[in-house]
């Protein structure tokens, strides 16, 4: 095979290869955002976001587990001046999950997972809301 035909094949089978990822890129760029609907997940997610929005310097990231009662969720983490870091949250209400459209599990109804939660930093209560109010004012940019 010579140069010139080496090059229309390899022409051939990387321009398409290129641009089928580059297509595959943009549509998984346009569609990432939060996902919760797990409790835990759900608080995680909040947790950061009101944390970064209260511009929070954070040293250790606060990690959430269920309560030692086992009716709830705690987060624990700390500032970079060693100040605690604690979220607060009840079990989130019972609620059954569906599938959207593009497969991403949603909480009923009305695609909403009822979970108040409590941020303090330093003994002072910086948020208290929902959860998942924070994730979706998150995801409209406000």
């Amino acid at each position: 095979m010579t140069d010139r035909k080496r090059s229309r094949v390899f022409a051939a089978v990387a321009v398409p290869a290129m641009c089928a990822v580059a297509l595959v890129g943009c549509s998984q760029v346009a569609s990432l955002k939060q996902v919760s609907g797990v409790p835990i997940t759900t608080l995680q997610i909040a947790t950061n976001t009101v944390l970064v929005s209260q511009d929070v310097r954070v040293k250790e990231a606060p990690i959430c587990e269920a309560n030692a009662a086992g009716d709830g969720y705690e987060c624990k983490g700390s500032t970079i001046t060693g100040a605690p870091i604690v979220v607060t949250a009840p079990e989130a209400l019972d609620v059954s999950m569906t599938p959207t459209v593009n497969g991403t599990p949603v909480a009923m109804p009305e695609g909403t997972l009822a979970m108040p939660m409590t941020v303090t930093v330093a003994g002072k209560v910086i948020f208290k809301g929902d959860a998942q109010a924070v994730i979706e004012k998150n995801q409209k940019g406000s």
